[in-house]
């Protein structure tokens, strides 16, 4: 299946620009909104997420004129089933990071604004997000001349979870992305599958093709999928659909099965010929296997 399937969906959800025009329409504050020119919108590749975070984060940035003037829109989509109690501090440092940028590879001495939008869809309502300002012991009560030398900031905050209070709005591809966000955690099969029949309808003529992507990701995510009961609901297109994404997986399990046979009976081959004394530099090239290989079987024969 898909290796890191919230990170994949997100981004080839949202670098349709159209998607993610309406996404700001809907959801960023109006203040803001106003300031923005959403026809300027443009995506740019660069991610500033560590390795060992990618299956926790996925973000994207995307350029844009805010009071006409260059700015950028930076999405931060937490996909953990938890909340991170210091997200401010992880935020504030991919936008450092991206400033950086702009000063080493620029020589920039002007920062253009970037207003930061946090995306969270985890299995419980995220009570609130804590602003820098928050972890500060005794913030409030000290003078405006002491809070100055905090480096606090706000940044929008949109709660997807199952109980968050946000409602799905937009085109039907981003309102289906957001349904399925919402309730891709929750146990209860029933609900899910009244999402899935809900999420077809949307798209039928919409975007029927953006359908194949969600049932891949559901299928990548979702082990407890009943596809039988599924079905028998989904409409005869949505069933084709479904039943081709299903083949084209068993014959990629197949080949996958195909390799790894492959490479036991290269392993049972290579054994044997250590038990009788071959040269190693004989086994690599009667197995094709790295010497690393040959030197972990050795020890597994000692």
């Amino acid at each position: 299946m898909i290796h890191q399937p919230h990170d994949k969906i997100f981004k080839v959800t949202f670098e349709d620009i159209e998607v993610a025009t309406d996404f700001v329409h809907h959801y960023l504050p109006k203040e803001i909104l106003n300031i923005v020119d959403t026809e300027t919108l443009a995506i740019k590749k660069d991610s500033f997420i560590q390795a060992e975070l990618k299956d926790s984060y996925s973000d994207l940035l995307f350029d844009v004129e805010i009071d006409n003037q260059k700015g950028y829109l930076y999405f931060l989509f937490e996909h953990k089933s938890y909340q991170a109690p210091d997200i401010a501090f992880q935020l504030l440092a991919y936008m450092l990071q991206i400033w950086s940028q702009h000063i080493i590879n620029d020589k920039a001495t002007n920062l253009p604004i970037i207003i930061p939008i946090l995306f969270y869809h985890g299995e419980r309502k995220w009570e609130r997000a804590r602003k820098i300002s928050d972890w500060i012991s005794g913030y409030d009560r000290f003078s405006t001349s002491i809070q100055k030398y905090v480096p606090d900031y706000d940044f929008v905050f949109c709660d997807f979870s199952f109980d968050g209070n946000e409602v799905a709005e937009g085109n039907p591809k981003l309102r289906a992305y957001l349904e399925l966000s919402r309730h891709i955690f929750i146990k209860d099969m029933e609900l899910l599958m009244n999402v899935i029949i809900t999420i077809e309808d949307l798209l039928n003529e919409y975007d029927p093709s953006y359908f194949d992507t969600i049932m891949i990701y559901l299928l990548s995510v979702r082990d407890d999928l009943p596809i039988d009961t599924l079905k028998e609901q989904l409409t005869i297109e949505g069933r084709k659909r479904l039943m081709s994404i299903a083949e084209q997986l068993r014959e990629e399990g197949e080949k996958r099965g195909k390799k790894r046979g492959r490479k036991e009976e290269k392993l049972k081959v290579a054994k044997k010929l250590l038990l009788l004394n071959m040269d190693e530099t004989q086994i690599m090239e009667a197995t094709d296997l790295t010497m690393e290989e040959i030197e972990q079987i050795k020890k597994e024969i000692k």
